[in-house]
């Protein structure tokens, strides 16, 4: 059997989980309390995640690497005692482990959560101008949140739909991200929606980069171009009218040889409904354009376009029954 002897009372991991526990019981300040190199590089890490957006990856890594190696650089090797021999100081440098990770842990948490909320809607939509001038118009039930926010680099999320009017600046990347796409722009007009099971980017004005976060497909949209993202897919960009993505704002739908599922979509969106309707309906395609009126009013001007009825089956829930087969 291996010799065992007990954790020397100067072991660093003893001594600073001591300092750690008398810190704790007194109610005083760690940060103060505490003249450690780790403690040091915890604090400096909270301070500057709490003072700014965003840490850079270099950055992220070299705190890392200094946190590992403090906490890795142990004098002497720590040697286990029989559980019915645990002394005081080995429950001390226990603690301290558990201490010291429990620290990381929510250091690095914070470092994942640095997402800032910019602006969220129910009902209507918000114009949201942002930091350096550029105007987001958010549609009913999207949310916008900053992810980074430097001098070369902003960069927010999207859920739901907005259109975006970016302030030219070639010093820095302007970015949108979704679920499962990335807009890069300069100076843009564009629109992004995230609604039903696709993504779609429209470009009114400018050049854009559009690229799917699980694939290397990437493609670049000229003005009056768009593209969508569905089943894994970014498909190439092809031209649109600038109406079937931008006329929301006005209060209307246009629908093109729209598949009925991707209008009722769109409408389960807006109005944060949920419509049933037989599956051999879905690749129906829909054309002109509808209002967005009160749910009532929009619901039965469009079941007068297809041909049948609206029923509620629900909380916001509506079945469409075709009278016409």
């Amino acid at each position: 059997m291996a010799k065992q002897t007990n954790i020397s009372d100067n072991d660093p991991n003893a001594v600073l989980a001591r300092r750690l526990g008398e810190a704790l019981d007194a109610g005083t300040d760690i940060a103060t309390a505490i003249d450690d190199p780790l403690i040091d590089l915890l604090t400096s890490y909270k301070t500057s995640m709490a003072s700014a957006p965003s840490i850079s990856a270099e950055q992220s890594s070299d705190l890392w690497q200094s946190i590992e190696d403090r906490v890795q650089s142990e004098p002497e090797p720590a040697r286990i005692l029989p559980l019915y021999k645990r002394s005081t100081v080995q429950i001390w440098a226990a603690a301290a482990s558990i201490l010291i990770v429990a620290f990381i842990g929510l250091f690095w948490y914070a470092s994942l959560s640095t997402e800032t909320l910019i602006g969220s809607t129910e009902g209507e939509s918000l114009a949201v101008t942002l930091y350096d001038g550029s105007v987001v118009t958010l549609r009913a039930h999207s949310s916008l949140y900053e992810v980074t926010y430097s001098e070369q680099k902003h960069q927010y999320r999207l859920d739901g739909e907005a259109f975006f009017d970016v302030t030219s600046n070639p010093n820095r990347m302007f970015s949108v991200l979704t679920e499962q796409t990335e807009v890069q722009v300069l100076g843009t007009r564009f629109n992004v929606s995230t609604w039903g099971d696709q993504y779609t980017v429209f470009l009114e004005e400018g050049r854009v980069q559009v690229s799917a976060l699980d694939n290397p497909t990437s493609f670049i949209l000229n003005e009056g171009e768009s593209a969508v993202y569905a089943d894994g897919i970014l498909t190439a960009p092809t031209p649109s009218p600038s109406e079937l993505y931008m006329d929301w704002m006005d209060g209307v739908l246009t629908f093109d040889q729209t598949p009925l599922a991707d209008a009722f979509a769109e409408i389960e969106h807006h109005y944060q409904i949920r419509i049933l309707y037989e599956p051999d309906l879905a690749d129906e395609r829909l054309g002109g354009s509808l209002r967005l009126d009160e749910l009532t009013v929009t619901l039965n001007n469009l079941a007068v376009i297809l041909g049948g009825e609206f029923r509620s089956v629900g909380a916001q829930q509506f079945r469409f029954i075709s009278t016409e087969r």
